[in-house]
């Protein structure tokens, strides 16, 4: 192979680690997904990878496909059709792509021309940090003062060691819908994202990545066990990761959700004056065989 050649082929076994730290976000929910690399020069650099994975959106029947090209490389079509046609193969209903794009980006027109069509519209807001602190910080020091919070919680970062329990910890307490999955979890950090652990057990998990000085957090899950009452596991989780991020140099947060599926979200929006900067659109491309076996079923 000369050194502008490009090959795409799977990955070898030792070269896993490499894989998933190129491309962290559905190694988070299956161990073992389906990958192809995209491989160029003779050192094998890579320069792409998609996987597709059925074990998110099982009760849906469908795959969630991963994405990362460098440089926006045209090895990305051949990659994306190869993952399609494993999908298919697999009898798949629809393929979900992981990540929300911009409506009028060129990668939705790339997608969109090969067959995905709008299946959700996400909303991105922002928020400046330090006020939303401050506010967040005095009910955390009442609540506190009350020993609301567990002695026996733990938060740390999401290390390499914590992604089979996270893995577990997702799949149990994830809402079921694709609209969650795509909350830019593709795009995580390790070093800015956050396990909370009780009793040695995770029972909260944050997504995030940095960017200067904005932060975007992609996913916040709670166990089941702890939603709703005082909601101390998620303040205690915005709450870290404010104070973090602002000891670094954070000055502005940024969110995305559904406004159709989280409600809470919206009215937290709302509460702090978060600006809206941003739709994306989630996109799906149905299988085709399945789609014309729908049509001769209504021509019948």
């Amino acid at each position: 192979m000369s050194n502008n050649d490009v090959a795409v082929r799977e990955p070898w076994p030792d070269e896993m680690f490499r894989v998933q730290h190129f491309l962290r976000g559905p190694f988070l929910f299956d161990a073992k997904p389906f990958v192809l690399v995209a491989v160029m020069g003779r050192v094998e650099r890579f320069i792409g990878i998609v996987a597709l994975s059925d074990r998110p959106l099982q009760h849906l029947r469908s795959s969630w496909l991963n994405l990362r090209v460098l440089n926006q490389h045209v090895v990305g079509q051949e990659l994306m059709r190869r993952a399609m046609e494993e999908a298919w193969k697999r009898d798949t209903r629809a393929v979900y792509f992981s990540q929300t794009v911009r409506a009028d980006s060129p990668q939705a027109e790339a997608l969109q021309a090969i067959g995905f069509e709008q299946s959700a519209v996400h909303e991105v807001y922002e928020v400046d940090a330090r006020p939303l602190f401050e506010r967040i910080d005095r009910i955390y020091q009442r609540m506190r003062m009350r020993n609301s919070f567990p002695p026996d919680v733990e938060l740390t970062t999401l290390q390499r060691s914590l992604v089979s329990k996270v893995r577990s910890f997702l799949r149990e307490n994830l809402p079921g819908s694709a609209s969650t999955l795509a909350q830019e979890t593709a795009g995580y950090k390790a070093e800015h994202s956050i396990a909370l652990l009780q009793n040695g057990e995770i029972k909260g998990v944050v997504l995030g990545r940095r960017r200067g000085n904005v932060g975007h957090t992609g996913l916040r899950v709670v166990a089941k066990e702890l939603r709703g009452g005082s909601g101390w596991a998620n303040l205690l989780m915005l709450h870290t990761t404010l104070s973090s991020g602002l000891q670094t140099g954070l000055e502005i947060t940024r969110f995305e959700f559904n406004p159709e599926l989280h409600h809470d979200t919206q009215q937290f929006a709302a509460l702090h004056g978060a600006r809206l900067v941003a739709r994306r659109l989630l996109l799906r491309a149905n299988n085709p065989a399945k789609k014309e076996t729908a049509e001769s079923a209504q021509q019948v």
